[in-house]
């Protein structure tokens, strides 16, 4: 039987897991209390994310709070990137 998904489980919540290709998908009253935001990446995960839809990463930043929580509207850290179509 093949399984619908792979599970993957972390240590403590304050894990850096930044290299890790992951994405967390919110719940509606996180990431500000806005139900149109559906998902936070990790670096990695963002990364892969623009590699794997056919872009090239040029260039990216971030601002904010480095150690960003979608729970706390204080710790918030948005990244832009400027992406090239391959």
């Amino acid at each position: 039987m093949t399984p619908l998904f792979d599970e993957v489980r972390f240590g403590a919540e304050t894990q850096d897991v930044s290299n890790i290709a992951a994405a967390y998908l919110l719940a509606p009253d996180e990431s500000n209390n806005d139900s149109t935001n559906y998902w936070i990446f990790t670096k990695a995960g963002f990364e892969r994310l623009i590699e794997r839809t056919g872009w090239n990463l040029v260039a990216s930043s971030s601002s904010g709070i480095p150690h960003s929580n979608p729970q706390d509207d204080r710790l918030d850290e948005r990244v832009y990137a400027l992406l090239e179509a391959r």
